[in-house]
């Protein structure tokens, strides 16, 4: 289809409306945008997701049938990164952590965070089905993207430290396809003002050998490619993760030497020298150019600013790099590595 759309206008209509069509079939019927859509993208997208996860949609499957499977997941990705090691102690642990009666149980998590569920749904407009499946999932982010990203490695590791080792991936399709499903109703509502230059950490710190998730390198080795010696203005990547980011904040950024990762009363504070800003447009006909805002400052996702989502198998494009001492963000002049990027993708 995108072979036919590049021959004249009339096959990019025809082209266009057989993905349309297409897509439409693929997918639940509330998936009707109220807003221009590049199909032949979009479909692309879900072509891309479905290979990646090994199977497509399952209406007759909820994510609720993965959810200690998935929190159990991310817990074990924390203790391996953090140095903790797991057993079969904290396999046993988790499915009664995670379980029917646990503290952290679906039902527990609902109620212990039904603020956030309300501002996705009273505030952002979200339905309440997807709200919950924001604010339960999400919070899952490192399995969640590495059901999509298949990183086998620490891939933030600092040099001259040997590789986690983090084992065979474990794929979560259907938490998946409920995430994505919720942002692409998020992304078809009507457009407003594109959002403020977004922020995320890049890699992280040699300091932070040791300090669990927290940034962009970690999840996700394609942005490995902004750290290349010779990496140029114009050098563009493909997710394969979802990527988090969040707008300027005082805690975050406020110190002027990075972005603030992880700040323990009882250790030094993760700073990150090198920062990913991401700016957002309005959506023409080549795509959609913002990240999808899903969760308020300082929710559930412990984000110091409001928080946003930009959806796998996005292009990125690197528009400018900033030395240390050369940019500033909340009238501070920030000593960290700044790498400005757009956006492109389909839902």
């Amino acid at each position: 289809l995108a072979s036919a759309a590049a021959t004249s206008r009339r096959l990019h209509r025809l082209a266009s409306l057989a993905a349309a069509t297409t897509l439409r079939a693929r997918r639940p019927a509330e998936l009707e945008p109220a807003r221009r859509v590049n199909w032949i993208r979009a479909l692309n997208t879900d072509e891309l997701l479905e290979q990646q996860l090994g199977q497509p949609r399952r209406a007759d499957v909820s994510w609720r049938s993965e959810y200690v499977s998935l929190q159990t997941e991310d817990f074990r990705l924390y203790q391996l990164l953090t140095g903790e090691g797991w057993s079969d102690e904290h396999m046993n642990f988790s499915r009664f952590f995670f379980g029917e009666r646990g503290e952290r149980s679906i039902e527990a998590c609902l109620r212990a965070n039904a603020d956030d569920v309300d501002w996705r749904v009273n505030v952002a407009g979200w339905s309440r089905e997807h709200a919950e499946v924001l604010t339960l999932l999400m919070t899952s982010g490192a399995a969640m993207s590495r059901s999509l990203s298949r990183i086998r490695k620490f891939a933030g590791r600092p040099r001259g430290r040997a590789p986690v080792c983090l084992g065979r991936p474990v794929s979560f399709p259907v938490s998946v396809w409920s995430v994505f499903d919720a942002l692409t109703a998020a992304a078809y509502r009507p457009e407003g003002q594109p959002p403020p230059p977004l922020y995320s950490p890049l890699a992280l710190p040699p300091e932070a050998w040791g300090s669990g998730p927290g940034c962009l390198l970690e999840e996700d080795a394609a942005w490995g490619a902004l750290l290349r010696p010779k990496v140029r203005v114009g050098t563009t990547l493909r997710t394969s993760a979802f990527v988090n980011a969040e707008e300027a904040s005082r805690y975050a950024l406020g110190s002027g030497k990075g972005f603030l990762i992880h700040n323990d009363d009882e250790a030094r504070p993760i700073i990150a020298k090198d920062v990913v800003c991401f700016l957002n447009q309005r959506a023409d006909g080549s795509g959609m150019h913002s990240l999808l805002q899903d969760a308020p400052g300082e929710g559930l996702r412990s984000r110091s600013g409001p928080g946003y989502t930009l959806p796998p198998f996005s292009t990125v494009r690197l528009e400018s790099i900033h030395k240390p001492g050369q940019w500033q963000v909340l009238g501070k002049t920030m000593h960290a590595r700044l790498f400005t990027c757009s956006v492109t993708y389909a839902l």
